[in-house]
């Protein structure tokens, strides 16, 4: 069942409703997470990690298809574990966001996720979140790092990137501003010199 086609009301008006497996939820627009309820600015990060002993196949390309929201649901639940267990977890901002899936080497799984921090109280940066993604995988006797309950990962493969908000479309800046890009977040300037930005407005 997809609640946000049967009830166009479920979320509040500035967000956006989407579905998961036997569920739903409310996202606040692209920069920005709930913080006390409320569509706060945030920092979003990408972390993208490949899965050895998950087999890619074509449905894993379909955001509506059970197996994707199957393993999107768990691996969600097990990123947001690992976070919320790590010396950053009072900064983490539940929940992570798989943004997609694509084939990793030998038909393995490559997953994308967008990762949330405040940044009123830290202000992490791309190799924070990746150390301390890292640091909190469990571990086999052999040394392979799983992210638990059982999924392996190619330890080589575990990056931690920038987004660059300012390439979305459409624009996360009005029409008459200048977007620039920074570490996990963005700003929107006044595109003339002589205009004065008065709570979000250009003058």
């Amino acid at each position: 069942i997809n609640e946000c086609d049967e009830n166009s009301n479920l979320c509040p008006s500035n967000t956006i409703c989407e579905n998961t497996y036997a569920s739903y939820r409310c996202n606040c627009p692209r920069g920005q997470n709930y913080i006390d309820q409320v569509c706060t600015d945030v920092l979003v990060f990408n972390l993208q990690f490949t899965i050895r002993n998950v087999s890619f196949t074509n449905n894993l390309n379909d955001p509506r298809d059970e197996d994707y929201l199957k393993l999107k649901s768990q691996l969600e639940s097990s990123v947001d574990n690992v976070y919320n267990k790590s010396d950053e977890r009072s900064f983490y901002i539940a929940p992570a966001r798989l943004q997609w899936f694509s084939q990793g080497p030998s038909n393995t799984v490559t997953a994308n996720f967008s990762i949330f921090f405040n940044p009123l109280v830290r202000q992490m940066s791309m190799g924070d979140v990746r150390t301390e993604f890292i640091s909190n995988l469990a571990t086999t006797a052999n040394g392979q790092s799983v992210l638990e309950p059982r999924y392996e990962l190619t330890s080589s493969s575990i990056a931690a990137g920038d987004y660059n908000e300012c390439s979305y479309s459409p624009s996360v800046c009005d029409s008459d501003e200048l977007c620039q890009n920074y570490p996990g977040t963005y700003r929107c300037y006044c595109s003339s010199p002589r205009a004065v930005n008065i709570n979000n407005v250009c003058t």
